[in-house]
């Protein structure tokens, strides 16, 4: 025996599924978790008609939501919605246990009641039965009070039982799966959400530096036009000495001879 669909579950517990309310549970049949703007995409819908339908099923406990912080808006938040399988489900095992009791109740009531007026159908035991001489004594009904074969509706009764309690049993297995499951989304999700805001954080942190950065260049140039110029410092430069010819000697051996002629020649 297997799980019936969520939409049958539903429709069971009494809840009147409209054609929009199906598209959105198929879709987040389909999606752990999905944010109402994605929703509203994909089913090309008025994002204000995706919140009443989903805040209806919230009330009915069907679906829940988070919310982050949007990165691009400032202050705005984005809400992620998920369908609670595990609640759907748990919800259905009550609603079983109830037709249980019931059947339950039916059959002790079968079992132990083994007499029934012919006229207004009304069941005694066989202790009561004796006790009113087998007459009805249901609102002066005074009809006769015979034995009733029910053994076909006390195996039917029995049969009830068994496929309830089994269908019970799958259930509540599957919405313990679920209830991991969907933990688990969001588990996934709440560290997304962390490491998108610690990024923009981040992100932040960086452009405030650049701007701070630029204020100081800025300030900086300000401030050093407010500042009197100082005269620009001479280079001293040294002088090069002109470089003494040098003067070239005579050998003194040929200036002795010279001055000998000379002297030689005035005497004659």
């Amino acid at each position: 025996m297997r799980s019936e669909s969520i939409f049958k579950i539903l429709t069971e517990l009494g809840l009147d599924v409209t054609e929009g309310t199906e598209k959105i549970i198929r879709v987040l049949d389909k999606n752990e978790i999905i944010n109402e703007n994605d929703l509203a995409d994909d089913l090309g819908v008025k994002i204000n008609d995706i919140r009443k339908a989903l805040y209806k099923l919230g009330t009915l406990g069907f679906v829940t939501y988070s919310k982050e912080k949007d990165v691009n808006k400032k202050w705005w938040y984005v809400y992620n919605w998920q369908l609670d399988k595990a609640k759907i489900h748990y919800k259905y095992i009550q609603y079983l246990r109830s037709i249980l009791h019931g059947k339950e109740q039916q059959l002790l009531d079968e079992q132990k009641y083994e007499f029934q007026c012919r006229k207004c159908k009304k069941k005694y035991t066989y202790e009561e039965a004796m006790e009113y001489d087998f007459i009805c004594r249901n609102d002066d009904c005074s009809g006769v009070v015979k034995q009733v074969t029910n053994s076909r509706l006390i195996s039917q009764l029995s049969k009830d039982i068994m496929e309830l309690l089994e269908k019970i049993k799958i259930e509540d297995e599957i919405a313990r799966k679920n209830t991991e499951i969907q933990v688990k989304a969001r588990e996934e999700l709440r560290n997304k959400e962390a490491e998108a805001e610690a990024k923009a954080k981040a992100e932040v942190l960086a452009l405030r530096r650049v701007e701070a950065a630029k204020k100081r260049a800025i300030k900086k140039a300000a401030a050093d036009k407010l500042k009197p110029k100082k005269p620009a410092k001479k280079k001293l430069v040294k002088k090069k000495a002109p470089k003494k010819k040098a003067v070239k000697k005579k050998p003194v051996k040929r200036a002795v001879k010279r001055a000998t002629r000379k002297i030689t020649k005035k005497r004659r």
